[in-house]
């Protein structure tokens, strides 16, 4: 099996939303297709596929020039350390690395950051969560 890393092709929805629930991040019904379209249309992308599926990508935002964040970075737990994430990784330095990368990630995968390039810094993450302030 071959994987092909795509730089700035969005994933179909309906199949990004498949490979979120197999990570565990919520249920498909749960997911508002409208509201998800806007933001993969306002969104960068790198994606992976083995074939013709996709078995994971990366979604960010930047400013071109200084700043990208990593909003999301998602592997099929089926593809995870098979090197599927460290080359969406390298993709990501590759397109991106004449911006600053910050990406925002869990204790359990933070080491894979880590590992790869990417340092702990001086930020710290705060969040407003609307739906908690509404």
């Amino acid at each position: 099996m071959t994987l092909h890393i795509l730089n700035n092709k969005q994933p179909d929805l309906q199949k990004a939303i498949e490979l979120y629930t197999d990570l565990g991040w919520g249920q498909p019904q749960n997911y508002n297709l409208e509201i998800w379209q806007k933001a993969f249309n306002n969104s960068h992308f790198i994606t992976a596929y083995e074939e013709n599926e996709l078995i994971g990508f990366v979604r960010l935002i930047s400013d071109g020039f200084h700043d990208t964040q990593v909003l999301e970075f998602a592997v099929s737990p089926k593809h995870q350390h098979q090197g599927t994430g460290k080359a969406l990784l390298n993709a990501l330095k590759t397109n991106w690395g004449h911006t600053d990368i910050y990406c925002n990630t869990l204790p359990k995968t933070a080491d894979f950051f880590l590992n790869n390039g990417f340092n702990k810094n001086h930020l710290t993450a705060v969040s407003f969560d609307n739906a908690k302030n509404q």
